[in-house]
């Protein structure tokens, strides 16, 4: 799943998916409200998210996600933003375990972090 309400970057994210060697089923969501009602139906093997939008933002969504599944494994979350790191740790941090990646993410990058993400929750779940 991927969480972000730029028009232009989702396109980015459908062509980039795409071309990964991973077998992949992208849903995207525009808006954190849109994000919550997905999760409610499904859990996604990775959530790709932005942080900065309108309503519920990526923060919100990361720790209401957390919360929801602490007692099972959770969710593998990547955080893809236009923000500097520090700006993101002094607005409210993000879990050790969260790689943020800064905007204009490289195909190549996305898709490594995806696979480490796919490889670690396979390994919590043996």
């Amino acid at each position: 799943m991927v969480l972000e309400d730029d028009p232009a970057q989702q396109v980015l994210y459908r062509e980039m998916a795409a071309a990964w060697s991973l077998p992949v089923r992208l849903t995207l969501v525009s808006s954190g409200y849109a994000a919550m009602n997905a999760l409610s139906d499904q859990m996604p093997d990775v959530l790709i998210t932005d942080l900065r939008m309108a309503g519920i933002d990526g923060f919100d969504v990361i720790r209401t996600l957390r919360n929801a599944v602490r007692k099972l494994a959770p969710v593998p979350v990547i955080v893809v933003t236009g923000m500097d790191i520090e700006s993101v740790r002094r607005r409210r941090g993000m879990p050790a375990d969260v790689p943020v990646l800064r905007k204009p993410v490289a195909s190549g990058e996305l898709e490594r972090q995806v696979k480490l993400a796919l490889a670690g929750s396979e390994a919590k779940r043996v």
